[in-house]
């Protein structure tokens, strides 16, 4: 009696978390619709057809289990705007980790940028993945930038040419902040940080702030 009783306790307290988990989904869906039409945009909770469209994106294509949900989108002028959840697990068994973050894409013709990823730095990790030979563009001229993050990709001496001393200087003020860029394409985010719905304006923000350095040089 007191093993099934037990049993009955672990099975309770699940189907409490579940249902807890289940509301508060539900809950910020909600409110990332009534964001939605407070900015004149539309929304889709199931993001459709979203990751496809961002596939050029690290971020796109890290761990499995890959979501977007919470999509809120449209077009202001030129730039077709996209904020949403996005989540993917890494590692396995009892080291599993799911990574969930809010992130602002901002697509347009006038993002010309090289494929990059930026990345804020994890002083001790990154330096053991450095000696063993990854990625990381330094740039001496601005050693906060340096140490402040982790830049990759594939055509590193066009990165260092598009990453100009204005540029390098503002993302010195987007602390905890990621950002990744391609051809018409950038998106940020704060690695496994969601976004209160009533937020999704700032993180806006930010993203339009990278896009007007980017465009405007």
């Amino acid at each position: 009696m007191p093993t099934l009783l037990f049993i009955a306790v672990i099975a309770l307290v699940i189907g409490v978390s579940a249902w807890h988990a289940h509301k508060k989904s539900k809950e910020r869906t909600a409110a990332f619709e009534q964001q939605a039409a407070a900015m004149g945009l539309q929304f889709d909770p199931d993001a459709h057809g979203l990751r496809d469209r961002l596939m050029g994106m690290n971020l796109m294509t890290a761990g499995r289990g890959q979501r977007a949900r919470n999509l809120i989108s449209g077009d202001a002028g030129d730039v077709r705007i996209s904020i949403f959840d996005y989540q993917y697990t890494t590692g396995s068994g009892k080291s599993s980790r799911t990574h969930i973050q809010t992130v602002v894409a901002l697509e347009s013709a006038d993002i010309n940028a090289p494929s990059f990823s930026m990345r804020q730095q994890n002083a001790f990790l990154d330096r053991i993945g450095k000696f063993f030979g990854g990625q990381d563009i330094d740039f001496e001229s601005h050693p906060t930038f340096s140490e402040m993050f982790v830049l990759k990709g594939p055509e590193e001496k066009i990165i260092r040419n598009f990453f100009t001393p204005e540029l390098l200087t503002f993302f010195e003020t987007k602390v905890g902040h990621c950002v990744e860029g391609s051809a018409g394409q950038i998106i940020l985010y704060k690695n496994g940080e969601r976004t209160n719905p009533e937020n999704v304006k700032d993180l806006l923000a930010s993203a339009y702030e990278v896009y007007g350095h980017i465009v405007d040089g």
